[in-house]
């Protein structure tokens, strides 16, 4: 019974980085697209819904490095 528990549990944990992996091109997109935006100037720096969002996602992803300890 625990080896076949314990292959579950490897296998999860693969899944999981993988999702993480997965995640990984979608957060370098956003915070390329959060740096282009910052670096606007005088009228065209605004503070915007896809702005607030791209913010969130950076976050996130901030929290997420800080709890990995895998």
């Amino acid at each position: 019974m625990i080896p076949a528990e314990n292959e579950l549990l490897v296998s999860e944990i693969r899944r999981l980085e993988l999702a993480i992996q997965s995640l990984e091109v979608p957060t370098h997109i956003a915070r390329d697209c959060l740096a282009n935006r910052q670096r606007r100037i005088d009228t065209d720096l605004v503070q915007d819904y896809p702005e607030n969002e791209l913010l969130k996602v950076g976050k996130i992803w901030l929290s997420h490095d800080r709890q990995s300890t895998f």
